[in-house]
């Protein structure tokens, strides 16, 4: 019997490692990409995004993208779904802007040359109507 325990122990201990692994596998690029957008930092915004992201939007896109849905105004965010498989993943979930409103977002990712990378963002919320004012 003790042998047994010890087996049983041993699989929990292995099970516990390969969560931990999975979890800490998930990656952050979306957060960072996010902390980049809020800090005006678009150049470090777009150098986290894949190469087919870039191939079919320039930096000038992205920054229409992040001024229309406010994405510098946010406050928080809550991944409601994380999910990878090989070298993709993808995350939906919800935005908290500073003015308490929320927008829907998915973040889906990449693999590339081992690091994560943005390869779509999109929302299914309505762009802010918020005007802006001449540039």
């Amino acid at each position: 019997m003790p042998s047994a325990l010890k087996a049983c122990c041993a699989l929990l201990v292995c099970l516990g490692l390969l969560a931990s692994c999975v979890s800490e596998q998930s990656p952050d690029v979306a957060d960072r990409f996010l902390a980049a957008v809020k800090q005006d930092d678009n150049a470090a915004a777009y150098a986290m995004t894949a190469k087919a992201f870039q191939q079919t939007a320039r930096p000038e896109q992205l920054e229409i993208f992040v001024r229309s849905y406010r994405l510098a105004e946010i406050a928080e965010t809550h991944w409601e779904s994380e999910r990878f498989e090989g070298g993709n993943g993808t995350l939906q979930g919800k935005a908290t802007l500073e003015d308490g409103s929320e927008i829907d977002l998915t973040i889906e990712l990449i693999q590339e040359e081992e690091q994560w990378k943005i390869l779509q963002l999109t929302s299914s919320s309505e762009p802010a109507s918020k005007s802006e004012g001449p540039g």
